[in-house]
């Protein structure tokens, strides 16, 4: 009897030590879930997010600052045919799609959503190049999809690319404004300028340790 409570006891330790193992991962996330449709947002207490554009008439667009943080992960939920822009990530305060920014950075990296089409484009390590274009993922948009980005790297449902031209995330240096570990999101519009989109109607971000 008393062999069979010490093995229960040590049972009950050890699922003690190992259930966190997943959990904590979870527990140290930061989370925005946004409702487009009624402009309602959640968002974890003192998440390193801000709003740039509030939600609002079915846009948005939202600061994320990843210092403390590996990626950001966006789950992306349509509810009609995307039309237009609805996704714009990018490096940059002053991205508005196709590459390149106002300046603001030289680290100024972006994957974009335009209809159905994803694709993704370099910094300005790609200047003297033909496009600042790297990859294309067609038809990627309907129902839910997940994108995730990283310091050199953006991962597309189950497609993954890395290059030194995407995104700067781990302190690198700036040609053109200070270092940061910041990104940008615009939902069913671009980070900056009047570029708009329909079709996305929620959208899980979060910022995974």
């Amino acid at each position: 009897m008393r062999k069979n409570l010490l093995w229960l006891t040590l049972l009950v330790a050890l699922a003690s030590l190992l259930a966190p193992l997943g959990s904590r991962e979870n527990d140290r996330r930061a989370v925005c879930r946004v409702d487009l449709t009624t402009s309602r947002y959640e968002m974890s207490s003192g998440a390193p997010m801000d709003w740039v554009q509030e939600p609002s008439q079915g846009r948005a667009v939202l600061k994320l600052t990843l210092q403390q943080y590996r990626s950001a992960r966006f789950t992306l939920t349509y509810g009609a045919r995307p039309e237009g822009w609805t996704l714009n990530v990018a490096d940059s305060s002053s991205c508005n799609g196709y590459g390149g920014d106002g300046a603001t950075q030289s680290n100024d990296a972006e994957v974009q959503i335009v209809g159905r089409d994803l694709s993704v484009w370099g910094n300005d390590l790609m200047i003297g190049q033909p496009s600042h274009k790297l990859y294309d993922l067609r038809d990627f948009a309907s129902d839910t999809v997940v994108v995730e980005v990283s310091d050199g790297k953006v991962t597309a449902g189950k497609t993954t690319w890395q290059h030194p031209a995407l995104f700067a995330l781990s302190g690198q240096p700036d040609k053109e404004g200070p270092v940061n570990y910041d990104l940008y999101a615009g939902f069913n519009q671009v980070v900056s300028g009047g570029r708009t989109g329909s079709g996305l109607t929620s959208v899980l971000v979060e910022l995974l340790p």
